[in-house]
């Protein structure tokens, strides 16, 4: 099982987790405790977001008021990130 850091913008975040499964509709992740699904309009409203919290005018709450599964979206979002500088 690929396993992913935890990551924030302050860089705070503490923790790993990993990928169970990724599908069209959410990416189940594990928590350490058991499986999570993350919908996939989890992903599609933090990125609506995403320019603004990296640049600092959106506190991290705000994204938590958006999905509780926050931690894993912006987390996987800056791994797609690195994904494509990279390559």
């Amino acid at each position: 099982m690929p396993k992913m850091c935890s990551w924030s913008v302050a860089g705070r975040a503490k923790g790993e987790f990993g990928i169970l499964e990724v599908t069209r509709d959410s990416v189940t992740v594990e928590t350490g405790n058991r499986p999570r699904e993350v919908p996939r309009e989890s992903f599609e409203a933090i990125f609506e977001k995403w320019a603004d919290y990296k640049t600092g005018t959106m506190p991290r709450k705000a994204l938590t008021e958006i999905s509780y599964n926050s931690t894993y979206v912006i987390s996987i979002l800056h791994w797609l990130e690195l994904q494509a500088k990279s390559s």
